[in-house]
């Protein structure tokens, strides 16, 4: 069966049934989203649809926390956790974390109710304290962890060298000798979607930390 799709980027999607293309006689089918190493990638790149179903698999999993929550210890509920429903929101979240908050709002709900039903508490209890308590980071402060492991690589050459030039020093720029000279230049972004991409967002982040972590060899 020939699973090869046709997928057209852009924020204005043309229509692609005028667009025609073949392979070895075949025409290859237009798609608006496709699965590409467990990942499903759409044509606007707002990881509505991959999202959407990393929800669904979580909330199909939570069903296994919420039968056994009241005869099972919380260490193995979190063991269940850590097998079932983390990697799912945990798996390339590097590349998709950065999608419009209103949409990981929805996927965060799902992964609260892990975390409700690990504690064996009501809907209504604060999650907050309870990730704490269970050292489990929701996906905005996973998503920071992630970015932030992708910094301190790029800044001790631990990257491909395709990324050699993706973040520039402030020194690179002009020759004052100013406090800030070590710092990474934050690149102009007028909207909030180039704001979202990891060379802004990984230069903030960057730039936020204390000098003593920035500093620290060790990952």
């Amino acid at each position: 069966m020939n699973k090869t799709k046709l997928l057209v980027f852009g924020t204005k999607v043309p229509n692609t049934e005028n667009i025609i293309l073949t392979l070895n006689k075949t025409r290859v089918p237009a798609s608006r989203h496709t699965k590409f190493i467990g990942t499903i990638i759409d044509c606007k790149l707002s990881w509505k649809e991959h999202i959407s179903s990393v929800c669904s698999k979580i909330s199909r999993r939570n069903g296994v926390l919420n039968n056994p929550k009241y005869f099972l210890p919380q260490s193995t509920l979190l063991l269940l956790y850590s097998s079932l429903i983390f990697p799912h929101v945990n798996y390339n979240l590097l590349l998709w974390g950065n999608a419009k908050k209103r949409l990981l709002t929805v996927h965060s709900f799902a992964a609260k109710r892990a975390v409700l039903d690990i504690c064996n508490v009501s809907f209504t209890h604060h999650t907050g304290p309870l990730f704490k308590s269970l050292s489990i980071l929701s996906v905005f402060d996973l998503y920071k962890y992630h970015l932030g492991v992708f910094m301190h690589n790029f800044i001790h050459n631990k990257l491909p060298k395709c990324y050699s030039n993706f973040y520039v020093q402030n020194r690179h720029y002009h020759d004052c000798d100013t406090r800030k000279k070590h710092l990474l230049t934050i690149p102009y972004s007028r909207t909030c979607l180039t704001k979202s991409r990891i060379r802004h967002s990984g230069a903030v982040l960057w730039t936020s930390l204390h000098d003593h972590v920035k500093h620290c060899i060790s990952l």
